[in-house]
């Protein structure tokens, strides 16, 4: 036998530098599960506690009721979760008070005032289902709500008094899941419902809706 034929010796797999990463990977997915020390929201006396954190923003920081809605004026799909002392608990933005105004940009219609009562939609999103606190647009010659919603990418799911919206982000990728995956409408709803909600997908707002198209496909 040559010694080209010859078998070459199996050499011993180096563990350690996976090892390292292990424990790396495993240290930071401890330090994202708890608070960190130093509260980035401005120091008034105001900005009490609790303190809260967001999942979606690439950069967290545990900041105060105030002023997380404040970051998030533009960014209402957003998931908040708030620190109650010993872990995190899922929250909204729309209880934290946040108003998404739509029909001027961002901006409060001048139309309104405080006492004038926003409407809360859901809204279905690539990172889950959310309810969200629209304020639209009342001036005299104000278009549809179902044109205000699709003016900010929303695709309202009635034209007359929407109450549920899908972005256009989720409806384009759908679109290319279902071309490519042939993945199915009640596929790809359900495993928006268990991003949303992994442990009681049977309480969320659409889940009726669901369950009675599924129904109907039976």
């Amino acid at each position: 036998m040559s010694s080209s034929q010859q078998s070459k010796p199996r050499t011993v797999p180096d563990y350690r530098e996976i090892q390292e990463f292990q424990n790396l990977l495993l240290t930071s997915l401890f330090w994202n599960e708890e608070p960190s020390r130093e509260v980035c929201c401005c120091q008034n006396y105001d900005h009490l506690g609790p303190f809260m954190s967001c999942v979606d923003c690439d950069n967290p920081q545990l900041l105060c009721q105030k002023c997380i809605v404040d970051k998030h004026r533009d960014c209402p799909l957003h998931r908040i979760r708030r620190w109650n002392g010993e872990h995190y608990e899922s929250d909204s933005l729309a209880r934290l008070g946040l108003t998404f105004h739509v029909g001027h940009h961002g901006n409060p219609c001048p139309e309104i005032n405080q006492n004038t009562p926003a409407q809360i939609i859901h809204v279905m999103d690539l990172n889950g289902l959310h309810n969200v606190r629209v304020g639209w647009c009342r001036c005299f010659n104000a278009t549809s709500h179902a044109s205000q919603l699709l003016e900010v990418a929303w695709m309202p799911a009635t034209l007359a008094r929407p109450g549920t919206a899908f972005t256009f982000r989720i409806l384009k990728h759908f679109q290319m899941l279902s071309y490519v995956g042939r993945l199915t409408p009640w596929a790809f709803c359900t495993a928006i419902q268990r991003l949303t909600d992994n442990v009681q997908t049977e309480l969320l707002p659409v889940s009726i809706i669901f369950m009675n198209e599924k129904k109907k496909l039976c």
